[in-house]
Parts: C-alpha cells; structure tokens; sequence
C-alpha cells in the first residue's frame, strides 16, 4: 500500500509538472532595451532641471557641453542620427551644436548679425559687396576650421558667401523678383 502511494505521488507530481508547463507562461528572461530614437526627437526641455528626457542624452555629450558653454541658457537637446544637437542661448545669441557619443564636439554655429562680425571680415564683405546690407552673419567652427557665413541682400538679390582665411567664396546668388 505505501509503494501505491509513493507511485501515486510521483504520478501526480509529474503530471501536475507536465500540464503546469504546457498551459503555462514560458520562463523568459526579460531583458530591457534602450529607447528608439528618430530624428529630431527633442530630449531635453528647456527649464534644464536634469529631467528624465535630459538623462537620455549622452553622459559624456552634457558634460562636455557644460564645459565648453557654462553660462548657456534653455538648451533644448534632439537626437540627429546617432548624434547630440543642442540649441541655445549664450549672450543673447541663438547656438547650435552637434555632439558625438563620446561628447567630442563635432561642429558648433553662432547666429548673430553684421555687429557680430569681426572688424576685418566685415571690411572684407563690405569692400567685396558695396551696395549690400549684410543680413545675418553665422559663425561655424568645424574640425579646426574657422568659417563665417555672411547673408547679404540688395534691391535686387540675395547673396550667401563664405569667407575663410581671408578668401571669400559667393555660396549662393539669388535674384529677387519684381513687383507687377
């Protein structure tokens, strides 16, 4: 009687074994992955107060940011491919900047106007462009290259030139349209 018993056990035991694994949930181990990201995706906002969208952006790229810019202001950080881009705001000036992962800065704009341009650059475009009024004026620094982009318009065009090492370049040349 006790060997029935003891078979009758097992019998149980591993059918209850059997049936618990094929009517049950699979052991998986769950593993968590990091966030898609798409073009443009905006992680951080502008209070900077280190909110978990900031925390999505590269550890290396924020403190290498508030090194090179302490005193920016509403940086607003987007994903741009497997890269960082962040716009702000440093002495009243619109910024842009593109990071890798590692935090290395891989380009950075400055948007101002013809007061922002050095003396001799902006006596360059003018003595090149008389009758031109110069519009905007972009400060662009990539791998060790100093360049300003200077937006240029008259009555009857618009102009975009580059000037680098004291050459200037002529980007772009538009005509304006009449008035019927």
């Amino acid at each position: 009687m006790k060997t029935q018993f003891n078979y009758l056990l097992i019998a149980c035991l591993a059918t209850t074994l059997c049936i618990g694994n094929t009517f049950g949930q699979p052991w998986v181990k769950k593993s968590i992955t990091a966030a898609r990201f798409e073009y443009g995706d905006k992680l951080a906002n502008p209070a900077n107060n280190a909110s978990f969208a900031e925390s999505r952006v590269s550890e290396k790229a924020l403190i290498a940011f508030s090194k090179s810019f302490p005193d920016a202001t509403n940086a607003k950080w987007s994903r741009v491919g497997k890269k960082y881009g962040v716009d702000f705001i440093k002495n009243e000036k619109l910024h842009r900047c593109l990071y890798n992962l590692k935090g290395n800065l891989i380009y950075s704009l400055s948007y101002g106007s013809e007061k922002d341009l050095p003396r001799d650059i902006r006596r360059e475009v003018k003595r090149e462009y008389i009758d031109y009024d110069i519009t905007q004026a972009v400060e662009a620094h990539e791998d060790n290259r100093d360049v300003w982009i200077v937006n240029l318009d008259d009555a009857n065009s618009f102009i975009t030139v580059a000037v680098e090492n004291g050459s200037i370049e002529e980007l772009s040349h538009y005509k304006k349209s009449k008035n019927l």
